[in-house]
């Protein structure tokens, strides 16, 4: 029996519950539109829009933010449907402003109602390896599917582990009718992030129609864009930025779309150079290289420094010698290793590379596509005055595990920061593909970026006091912000990253001790005003990117 057949014959009328209209008044609270700049998208990140919206009172009646908040939580549970403390919310807030009886709220009421509210997962269960947890997850899933935190465990495990048909066969009996809408938006999803558009599409177009859930026509729209139906996706990205005009990671991709921007690549300059540095990682070097090597370089020369590791590293670097010619390839070496901040400034003060116009940084277990440097030279094209373009970093061959993308000024959340803090929009929930697009940004990932090589006699090369690693290229984006020319994002270039991050990740204790000391570090270094003066520069930059666009997407949709 099809999934629509369990669904009532005809969807209950809909009770709008905000006017489009209004999401953009001049008297928008400062925090609310901060937080907007920093991105719409993130479980946590929406449900505290919505708080700052709710406490706004414009206009006549004064509902103008209550109806907002509503709608930033009703996006918050589409896009996390196994969100009980969302759900939650949505409901609580509709009751109060009289739309209790609308579908969405009684929909929600009703799967409270059934869901269980289990407690977080023990440490001992999330010590256990990732095969055994899952085995562990269904088992209990089997017996009740209406374990929320279970489920959605299940779900990431399954997609991260390539096992989809083992949480598919959780869900293939039809819940009760009312909630079968629910049950086709979270099947949507499975299926979209294990890479099957056509299906997911499928059950996003039914979940929209009876949840009228404008993150499921989102997510459509990135289906149908992906099965290459270009033109319906692009008029349901419009149809979703008029329901939500506050939508801002979709006004960005929209923008990219229309303009083109999207699939802009350009012509690599011949005094490039790119620069990786590696200790003990022979096996992910050598992958990263044959990466690198069946990519587009031009005339761009690879520089390698050996960093004193005691594994196959010089093999793997002399065979790559041999194979590709010293026209394309150095390979240098150290007898020890002298920690990330070292190589990299080490690297940069060779006489070949003082030479380059631009320098690309990679690390020695990412895993860039063929077009990545062009992909790169767009977005300096696009932003030739910033000091550094970089990417969007997932999980080596799962695109929707996201572990960097355009980190910008953590929101105060009502709370000022006294030290640098950055944006987590990307790690509230895995990515339907919502930060592909390009805009300025306070800091980019050091997996795979570009710099233009005087940023460094402008801002200096890297603190040798975050060594061995972590959190140097952060304090150079900084440096490059306090300057008016902070890094570019470049959306559309994603690189896989060989070391995992979520649920398949292992945690290095003596990694993890080094990161925060160096944290303390960079907190000291700019505690205070220091770090609001390159606050109020960021938000002021965001502001004008972001309004430009907007201004040259009303333009054309209006003609």
């Amino acid at each position: 029996m099809a999934d629509s057949e369990h669904i009532p014959a005809a969807a209950p009328p809909q009770t709008p519950i905000w006017n489009p209209a209004l999401a953009y008044p001049d008297d928008i609270p400062n925090v609310l539109q901060e937080m907007l700049l920093t991105g719409s998208v993130g479980t946590l990140h929406r449900t505290a829009m919505a708080g700052a919206a709710l406490g706004w009172r414009s206009g006549d009646t004064g509902m103008h933010g209550p109806l907002l908040a509503l709608d930033m939580l009703s996006a918050a549970w589409e896009s996390d449907p196994l969100n009980l403390m969302a759900a939650h919310h949505v409901v609580k807030l509709a009751t109060h402003l009289g739309y209790g009886s609308s579908t969405l709220p009684c929909m929600l009421a009703e799967f409270l109602s059934r869901a269980e509210d289990e407690q977080p997962f023990s440490s001992a269960f999330l010590r256990k390896p990732s095969d055994e947890q899952l085995d562990i997850l269904v088992q209990r899933l089997a017996d009740n599917i209406f374990l929320p935190r279970s489920l959605d465990m299940a779900i990431r495990l399954s997609i991260a582990m390539g096992q989809k048909s083992r949480v598919l066969n959780l869900l293939s009996p039809a819940w009760p009718p009312s909630l079968q809408p629910i049950r086709l938006l979270i099947l949507g999803r499975v299926h979209h992030f294990a890479g099957d558009h056509e299906t997911a599409s499928q059950h996003y177009r039914v979940a929209d129609e009876y949840l009228e859930a404008a993150e499921a026509e989102a997510s459509l729209a990135m289906c149908l864009y992906q099965l290459d139906h270009k033109d319906e996706a692009v008029s349901r990205l419009i149809s979703v930025l008029h329901r939500r005009p506050w939508h801002v990671n979709l006004r960005l991709m929209l923008y990219d779309v229309i303009f083109r921007i999207h699939t802009r690549r350009a012509a690599i300059p011949n005094r490039v150079a790119v620069l990786l540095y590696s200790f003990n990682k022979a096996g992910e070097l050598d992958a990263t290289l044959k990466r690198v090597f069946d990519s587009e370089l031009a005339g761009a020369k690879v520089h390698i420094l050996n960093n004193g590791s005691s594994d196959r590293t010089a093999d793997i670097c002399a065979a790559w010698l041999r194979r590709v010619g010293p026209d394309k390839l150095a390979v240098h070496s150290t007898p020890t290793n002298i920690g990330a901040p070292a190589a990299r400034n080490w690297l940069l003060a060779m006489d070949e590379v003082r030479g380059c116009e631009f320098v690309a940084f990679l690390d020695d277990d990412a895993q860039p596509p063929k077009d990545w440097m062009r992909r790169l030279m767009a977005a300096q094209e696009l932003y030739p005055e910033a000091g550094a373009w970089g990417c969007r970093v997932h999980d080596a061959g799962m695109t929707p595990f996201t572990q960097s993308v355009d980190l910008q000024p953590r929101p105060t959340y009502g709370e000022p920061t006294e030290y640098p803090e950055v944006s987590d929009l990307h790690l509230q929930g895995l990515n339907p593909g919502y930060f592909q697009y390009i805009r300025p940004a306070l800091s980019v990932t050091g997996c795979c970026h570009l710099f233009p090589r005087k940023s460094f006699d402008i801002v200096g090369g890297f603190d040798l006091r975050y060594s061995p690693s972590q959190l140097d290229d952060f304090d150079l984006d900084l440096r490059l912000a306090e300057q008016d020319t902070p890094p570019v994002y470049q959306g559309h270039l994603g690189v896989g990253h060989l070391k995992r991050t979520g649920v398949l990740s292992e945690t290095d204790s003596k990694s993890a001790s080094n990161s925060r000391g160096n944290e303390k570090k960079l907190h000291g270094k700019y505690a205070g005003e220091r770090w609001q003066n390159i606050r109020r520069t960021m938000i002021s930059i965001l502001r004008a990117d972001l309004e430009e666009k907007s201004e040259r997407l009303a333009d054309l949709l209006k003609s």
